[in-house]
């Protein structure tokens, strides 16, 4: 078995994956096969992150306004929205209504804030 004491062209980055190689190779095949499965599973996770990543940036894209939701949004305090103010919004697409109210309870010496939407 030979060892590698010269640099490869190209210089110092190349040696170094071939000296690895070079090194795994002294306890036989076998050691290598496992070398050579962990790099492999390392490039697969690599490049399973990054098509997920891809995939999930994509769709986002793709299907934002759905998954938000609208596009307007109107609030009112202290008050229902008239009947003919609801017409007119469901004249210019879907309507979506909801109603929001906070609630505080008081028992000494705790008080509880909480906000309920429905």
């Amino acid at each position: 078995m030979s060892t590698v004491s010269e640099p490869i062209a190209g210089g110092r980055m190349t040696a170094l994956p071939v000296r690895y190689a070079l090194r795994e190779l002294r306890g036989g095949l076998r050691g290598f096969y496992v070398f050579i499965a962990c790099i492999a599973l390392g490039v697969l996770a690599i490049a399973g992150v990054g098509s997920v990543a891809a995939s999930l940036n994509d769709g986002l894209m793709r299907e934002g306004r759905t998954l938000l939701g609208g596009d307007v949004a109107f609030s009112l305090f202290q008050r229902e929205a008239k009947p003919e103010e609801i017409e007119f919004l469901r004249t210019r697409g879907r309507v979506s209504l909801a109603a929001t109210a906070l609630n505080i309870a008081n028992q000494s010496p705790k008080m509880l804030l909480g906000l309920f939407r429905a």
